[in-house]
């Protein structure tokens, strides 16, 4: 089929764009060499792009460096502009119980 002088069946591929949404990190500092190894691995791997949610900040130097680099997206104290009730939440989860 043809639309407009340009065939449907055929068309370029375009490359696809990968992009990671990590769930929200909390009390990750003491991690920070970990993290920076899972980023690096996923990069490796394809993944072009990722978005960091971080309750309370801990991950800012562990991600500053690829974030400047543009291959990250980093909001630290994220549930703060949300109000204090979801940041309440957030800083109660034990967060810290599970990963420290």
């Amino acid at each position: 089929p043809v639309c407009a002088g340009k065939s449907l069946t055929h068309r370029p591929r375009r490359r696809a764009t990968i992009t990671v949404c990590a769930a929200p990190f909390s009390g990750m500092a003491r991690h920070a060499h970990a993290v920076q190894q899972w980023l690096e691995y996923h990069l490796l791997l394809g993944v072009e792009h990722f978005m960091l949610y971080d309750y309370d900040g801990s991950l800012q130097d562990a991600v500053d460096r690829l974030a400047q680099a543009g291959a990250v997206s980093y909001f630290p104290r994220f549930a703060e502009h949300f109000g204090e009730a979801l940041d309440v939440a957030a800083n109660a989860d034990g967060a810290e119980e599970h990963y420290g």
